[in-house]
């Protein structure tokens, strides 16, 4: 048995020292010094070794311009209204200290991964689907050098020149409903971000499930599971996973919970109104359009793409760890669950989905979810019916270390081409044959836009470009052996290209400012810790062209 999960503790204070200019300022001998009348500035340092004339002089970094500069403290003082938090860029950090605050609390913030970018954060989610806080990307214009709202169509034409005129403005608060900003002295510590209190859960069954979550002055939605491991070691490395994983196809967790009465702790994570996937099918009144099926498999694969490209995997992938949220099958959110769940021994948790190398006491990795994904895409063409039809799990098991190839039947309902160019690759026996989840986004979203399922040109959608630039895969039929591998995902996971791609020009090369048209506007869809923005300019082939594919939403 194990304890209950204690982090370390670290001190968290969202609040940074915010100086505004007293008035204008022009530097005849150094022009990126020069600031006007309200200017915004994040305090660095006190600068007194180079203080003249007994008048002391500040560190502070404009935040209009993103240059550290030296000023006279006489021309700027302390903002204390300010909505300015930058103390925090962690995304996951935030949206708890915005839940633990009252609804239409916000806060601006550093973006996670862009350092030319703001975030406004706020304690409200977007539609009924989601219950998360929003999030809207703030840049500066290059020509007016103001602030704006970079993907609200109907708020990118409007610029401020200050944060505070932003957040005050009658257009904007008729959008995005602004209360006040999280306290500008509201310090906690990890450990408090992450502890929910059992008196604010009102858990409806025993053994865990739906629960209301009684926050400030608004009651939230949440699923409350009981989780079992064989170590308290295990279950804090699951911990320290899933707290920093953010991403809009990914179920949130919102934090821990112990319950004194039967001694367990309870994982707290996002609710997802319409149950696991498996089921979800097999209650359908019948199978899905290969439209919105497609669809399906878009959203898993983006975001296992996520977890790709964080060098994690999965580990337990398949139907029933699939959850839905949504009324409409067109409308439909699918997000990913359990995705802690290579943390423990693989050969513990063995499915029906695992991949052979798994049933083979080796270790897993993100080409074995590429498998697990296959076998899950059939379950989905199946409606929900087991991909094995007539095999029992012992036989399966033995089938799967006996190194023979198995071929699934293509489910009826599932167009050939579709099976042949997409499952049967998944599912091919060695693993660096398998495509990455990057890569199926690719194929996924080309089907969605050609409406293509029934043509052998399923095989060209492997290109890493959508303008074609890039060779494609190899054939199935031509299995020649991989090239050594180029500073692989990861330092477990062997990935390899079949055929290396050319390097990308300025002008083809797809600018990370620019939203696609797959993205929310509203949703920072992928969070990736900033300090891990930085790459090799040895970087992979195959790492550049993940980083590529994987959806746009950085912030």
């Amino acid at each position: 048995m194990y304890t209950a999960y204690k982090p370390i503790s670290k001190p968290i204070q969202l609040y940074k020292p915010i100086y505004v200019a007293r008035e204008s300022y022009f530097s005849d001998y150094m022009l990126d010094a020069s600031f006007e009348k309200d200017d915004e500035f994040e305090f660095i340092a006190n600068a007194d070794a180079y203080s003249v004339q007994d008048e002391k002089e500040l560190i502070l970094k404009h935040l209009r311009t993103f240059k550290t500069i030296c000023v006279k403290s006489s021309l700027v003082q302390e903002d204390h209204k300010t909505p300015l938090r930058l103390g925090v860029r962690d995304r996951g950090i935030v949206e708890c200290c915005l839940m633990k605050n009252i609804r239409t609390s916000y806060l601006i913030r550093y973006s996670s991964i862009d350092e030319k970018a703001y975030v406004l954060s706020v304690n409200q989610s977007r539609d009924h689907k989601d219950t998360l806080p929003t999030h809207y990307v703030i840049r500066v214009n290059k020509q007016n050098n103001c602030f704006y709202l970079a993907h609200e169509s109907k708020l990118r034409h409007y610029f401020f020149p200050t944060f505070r005129k932003l957040v005050q403005h009658p257009k904007i608060l008729e959008k995005i409903q602004l209360s006040r900003p999280i306290a500008r002295r509201w310090i906690t510590d990890e450990d408090a971000i992450w502890r929910i209190d059992f008196n604010e859960l009102n858990i409806e069954a025993p053994a865990g499930g739906f629960a209301w979550w009684e926050m400030k002055n608004s009651p939230q939605p949440v699923e409350v599971n009981i989780r079992k491991f064989n170590t308290s070691g295990e279950f804090s490395l699951k911990i320290d996973v899933i707290k920093n994983v953010r991403h809009a196809n990914l179920v949130a967790f919102y934090g821990l919970c112990w319950d004194p009465k039967a001694n367990e702790t309870l994982i707290v994570t996002e609710y997802m109104s319409g149950g696991d996937l498996k089921t979800w099918l097999e209650k359908a009144s019948s199978l899905p359009t290969r439209e919105i099926l497609n669809n399906f498999c878009l959203q898993i694969s983006r975001g296992m793409a996520y977890l790709e490209r964080c060098n994690q995997f999965h580990g337990d992938l398949r139907c029933k760890n699939i959850l839905v949220k949504g009324e409409l099958h067109e409308a439909l959110l699918l997000k990913i669950a359990n995705y802690g769940s290579a943390m423990r021994n693989a050969t513990s948790n063995l499915q029906r989905e695992s991949a052979p190398e798994i049933f083979k006491n080796q270790e897993g990795t993100i080409k074995s979810d590429i498998w697990s994904f296959a076998i899950s895409m059939t379950v989905m063409w199946k409606k929900g019916q087991d991909a094995y039809t007539g095999m029992s799990f012992e036989a399966l098991k033995q089938h799967m270390k006996s190194n023979k190839p198995y071929v699934l039947m293509c489910p009826p309902s599932c167009p050939r081409a579709y099976y042949d160019n997409i499952i049967q690759v998944c599912l091919r026996q060695q693993q660096e044959l398998r495509p990455t989840f990057a890569q199926l986004v690719n194929v996924f979203k080309r089907i969605r836009d050609k409406k293509a399922f029934e043509t052998a040109d399923i095989q060209s959608y492997y290109n890493t470009d959508l303008s074609s630039a890039y060779a494609p895969l190899i054939s199935v039929s031509k299995r020649a052996p991989p090239p050594p591998p180029v500073n692989a995902l990861s330092t477990k996971t062997n990935t390899y290209l079949y055929r290396e791609a050319p390097p990308i020009s300025p002008e083809s090369a797809p600018s990370p400012t620019i939203i696609t048209e797959d993205s929310s506007s509203l949703y920072e869809m992928v969070y990736l810790p900033f300090q891990q923005r930085t790459q090799s300019p040895q970087q992979s082939t195959i790492d550049t062209l993940t980083n590529e594919l994987t959806d746009r939403c950085f912030f």
